[in-house]
């Protein structure tokens, strides 16, 4: 028998609406509806300023499912980290209020050895304590795991951690996509859909399409590979678009992509 298929819903990452998300959801939760995206991922820093029950009742309004909330920082550090990890029984107790089942991480960026074992060991505990209260943690790479060999990424694939692929920073750390992910295959959880305007190391994210990321062939690795439920979110940090009109672009990118997929 050949692979099922899977079913692909997407999502939108709050991120390019900047700061001071926590005043605004509903009028972020309705642009994001408008555009045609069935979820939402929001960052906990955001999140956490409003009660889950006010979180739950704006998306219900809105149409939308809460499909995961992201923290990040070295988990040992706590100003760079902002004390995220010892609040996480709150987080999960936020996502199950919200009927959430997916915590994003983005980490792991130290140089020390011992303090990068400290921060691992701590991120496979975390890992455990969201598995047993049916939360799952998804690590979300950023360009630096694929440096030194991409000695991060290889720890991380010896852990056994998941991931949510950043399909837009595999390709400015790592070059080839593909190849990752086969790597990651079995450990998908959900993508992250970002393109980049250069190879450059910094922060130049446009819109889907629009840039170098070869994010076409990525879906029809993901139509070939992925069987099962999954959320496929487009996460664009900064646009010289307003953010509403940048949702509507990305979102069409990604139903255009994905279009051969069940509906």
């Amino acid at each position: 028998m050949g692979k099922a298929p899977g079913h692909f819903s997407i999502a939108c990452q709050t991120i390019t609406w900047g700061d001071g998300q926590s005043q605004k959801l509903p009028e972020i939760f309705s642009a994001v509806a408008d555009s045609g995206f069935r979820g939402v991922e929001v960052g906990w820093r955001h999140l956490q300023e409003v009660k889950p029950e006010d979180a739950k009742r704006m998306l219900d309004d809105a149409g939308l499912e809460l499909c995961a909330t992201h923290i990040g920082g070295n988990l040992t550090d706590t100003n760079q980290a902002k004390g995220e990890w010892t609040v996480l029984d709150g987080i999960i107790d936020y996502l199950g209020a919200c009927q959430s089942k997916t915590l994003m991480f983005s980490g792991l960026n130290c140089h020390d050895k011992e303090q990068f074992d400290r921060e691992l060991d701590l991120l496979v505990r975390i890992s455990s304590r969201c598995a047993e209260n049916g939360i799952k943690l998804l690590y979300h790479n950023h360009d630096w795991e694929f440096a030194n060999g991409h000695f991060v990424f290889k720890r991380l694939l010896d852990e056994k951690i998941c991931f949510c692929p950043d399909l837009g920073w595999i390709f400015k750390g790592a070059g080839d996509v593909i190849p990752v992910l086969e790597q990651m295959r079995p450990r998908i959880g959900a993508i992250h859909f970002k393109d980049f305007a250069s190879a450059e190391r910094k922060i130049d994210t446009v819109i889907l399409g629009e840039g170098i990321v070869p994010l076409e062939e990525c879906a029809g690795w993901i139509l070939e590979n992925i069987s099962g439920t999954m959320w496929v979110i487009a996460e664009q940090d900064k646009s010289e678009l307003p953010p509403a009109e940048a949702s509507r672009a990305n979102a069409g990118f990604l139903r255009k992509c994905l279009e051969k997929c069940p509906a």
